[in-house]
């Protein structure tokens, strides 16, 4: 393939089969009836496509030096994330100037919908961009003639049209399409940014400039800014000659002007004005309270919808807990490393969770202790309030860092010196709070970036918010280390794990539990005269199966571990050792079953333990883990 690629480069040809693709339809609402309710994508071929991304990573490389500083890479350097806090500190500082007394200041935010963007722009304008950018010959010709006799043909209902040409436009689905577009529209960023004034902020001076947004773009999602009326006509120009010479024109109607502070509406613009605008699944609003009201309300709504489609699932409490971090609550993060959820949004989260994670159970470990890891007596539960803080610092971090923050970086400096750490900020500019606090406390890492630093901002706060479960109180001489390296072992399939971590908190519904809480009048046993219905009476002592079955598990015990006598309190503080791995393992496995069996029915036989104790035994010979396999042969 290596040599095949050499070839195509010194002929400046590539293969034909290079130029062929099909056309797929990806529908973009849920009930699609027009043409442009589809998305349309590209499948090429494997080797074509392995071509593609060669090239465009070697554009990657230069495209630094070809792309504005205010626009997204889609790769390395400026991201997604950097583009939209530049327009939410851009509403932040008209807010904030305008909640000043006798300041009037205005804005306007355009958010631009390019016309069929990929798949209108001009190919003669892409060489000649390229060719202008001092991109090299034989690289141009290459890529040219990857487009020059470019066929697609579309697949409809399972089958296939006749091939046609394609005259203009980049494919989407082939790796060089995003960086070939985003060096064409960087020459409407260029001019727009030269055009246009932009929005700064007054007395933060860098390298004797003012921090200033005029423009802010992610491949075809471009927002300008107008600071003054004569931008209106500034702007128009510049679309019109841009459309004129590339052929990408921008739909009137599906853009949209955002008036901010004093902005008056008289202003003539060829959009309408509205009241929001979404930007990359973020609504912008003229003022950032309402920006977080409107973006959280709608993200609590989503996440409360998911959680109650799994709510009837049979998952475990692990399973639930997984549920919850890797599939509900990401519809949260990308909101979070924009705008943060205050304290009363996590709150709302939190009893979403708890509701979905127990499903109506009575008992319940504590939130503060689900969200501790494993080896400290909780699942690992992602907090909302502090994850969304640290991931909210760590974006803002990493983008200082690397110089991508045109408004953000002054603007927190300006902040601190106005409102220093222990003070309140302003309603307005409250949500760049948590920056500021996690830098002056010393809980953000100079040397990381990215998801490292966001987890070890997480693991700091979460260390001020620590709780010790209840049962620590109850067992204080414990070493939690152990039972917890017990409870979550390995060896064990996930619904023993999960009936385990519930014994060793005490969450069983005993009536010893429940009239605690006054839900029953008597902690008595209603089987068992003169006994109270404890965790330990409730799993082995009540009834005479349960009796047999304890007798049987701990005769086992006692020949695993070397001691004459098991105390009944080994099921809550399983913080054993034994004299070998292979009788550790054996005795974790027996035990955990044995707990889980008990724990998951009302009526039990001796003979229905014993067979699930030989399913578990001929599991662990079966599944070709040496340590499930030792442990099998003592068990």
């Amino acid at each position: 393939m290596l040599a095949a690629f050499n070839t195509m480069l010194q002929r400046r040809q590539v293969a034909e089969s290079h130029t062929k693709g099909v056309m797929v339809l990806i529908p973009k609402v849920k009930e699609p009836v027009m043409v442009k309710d589809f998305r349309p994508v590209t499948l090429l071929d494997v080797d074509g496509k392995i071509l593609s991304r060669i090239l465009a990573r070697r554009l990657e490389k230069v495209q630094e030096k070809l792309l504005h500083p205010l626009q997204v890479r889609g790769g390395r350097g400026r991201t997604m994330h950097a583009a939209l806090a530049d327009i939410r500190d851009c509403i932040a500082v008209v807010d904030t100037a305008n909640r000043q007394p006798r300041t009037k200041v205005g804005a306007c935010l355009v958010a631009l919908d390019i016309a069929g963007a990929f798949n209108n722009v001009t190919h003669l304008v892409i060489w000649e961009i390229l060719r202008r950018y001092g991109v090299g010959a034989d690289f141009i010709t290459l890529i040219m003639s990857m487009y020059r006799k470019a066929t697609t043909c579309v697949r409809i209902n399972g089958s296939l049209t006749s091939p046609f040409v394609l005259g203009r436009g980049v494919r989407q689905g082939c790796p060089l399409s995003m960086v070939i577009f985003n060096i064409v529209m960087s020459v409407l960023i260029r001019v727009l940014a030269c055009r246009l004034r932009g929005v700064s902020i007054p007395d933060v001076r860098e390298d004797g400039a003012e921090p200033c947004l005029a423009v802010s773009a992610y491949v075809d999602d471009v927002i300008a800014v107008l600071e003054r009326p004569e931008d209106a006509a500034a702007l128009a120009a510049a679309l019109r000659d841009f459309g004129e010479e590339t052929g990408l024109k921008v739909n009137n109607t599906k853009s949209k002007a955002l008036p901010l502070g004093a902005w008056g509406q008289q202003v003539p613009l060829p959009f309408p004005y509205v009241q929001e605008v979404k930007v990359l699944g973020i609504v912008f609003t003229a003022s950032v309270h309402g920006m977080a009201a409107a973006n959280w309300t709608s993200r609590v709504g989503a996440l409360r919808a998911t959680l109650a489609d799994a709510r009837l699932r049979a998952f475990n409490i692990m399973q639930r807990v997984e549920y919850a971090n890797t599939y509900a609550m990401s519809l949260l993060w990308h909101l979070a490393q924009v705008i943060p959820i205050s304290t009363t949004t996590a709150k709302d989260i939190r009893k979403a969770l708890g509701k979905f994670l127990w499903a109506g159970e009575l008992l319940r470990v504590p939130f503060e202790v689900m969200i501790l890891p494993k080896a400290l007596g909780g699942l690992g539960l992602h907090d909302p309030l502090h994850k969304s803080r640290a991931m909210f610092t760590a974006r803002w971090m990493t983008s200082e860092r690397a110089a991508d923050a045109s408004l953000s970086g002054g603007w927190l400096r300006i902040l601190g010196e106005l409102h220093p750490h222990g003070t309140a900020l302003p309603m307005s500019v409250r949500y760049m709070g948590p920056v500021r606090d996690v830098i002056a406390e010393g809980k953000a890492p100079p040397v990381l970036v990215g998801k490292d630093l966001s987890k070890a901002i997480y693991d700091a706060l979460l260390a001020d918010a620590i709780a010790k479960p209840r049962v620590y109180r109850l067992n204080g001489d414990a070493d939690w280390s152990l039972v917890w390296g017990r409870v979550h072992s390995p060896l064990l399939p996930a619904a023993a794990k999960a009936t385990w971590f519930r014994v060793v908190h005490d969450v069983l519904p005993t009536r010893t539990r429940l009239a605690a809480i006054k839900w029953v009048d008597s902690p008595r046993c209603l089987r068992c005269d003169g006994v109270d219905d404890d965790l330990l009476h409730h799993l082995l002592g009540c009834g005479r199966e349960r009796r047999a079955i304890w007798a049987w598990v701990s005769t086992k015990l006692s020949a695993l571990l070397g001691l004459n006598t098991v105390p009944p309190s080994i099921v809550i503080r399983p913080d054993f050792r034994a004299t070998s791995r292979g009788h550790q393992d054996a005795a974790v496995i027996i035990l955990g079953t044995m707990v889980h069996f008990l724990a998951s029915n009302q009526k039990v036989r001796m003979g229905d333990f014993l067979a699930v104790m030989k399913e578990e035994k001929d599991r662990a010979i079966q599944s070709g883990d040496p340590g499930l396999q030792l442990a099998a042969k003592t068990l």
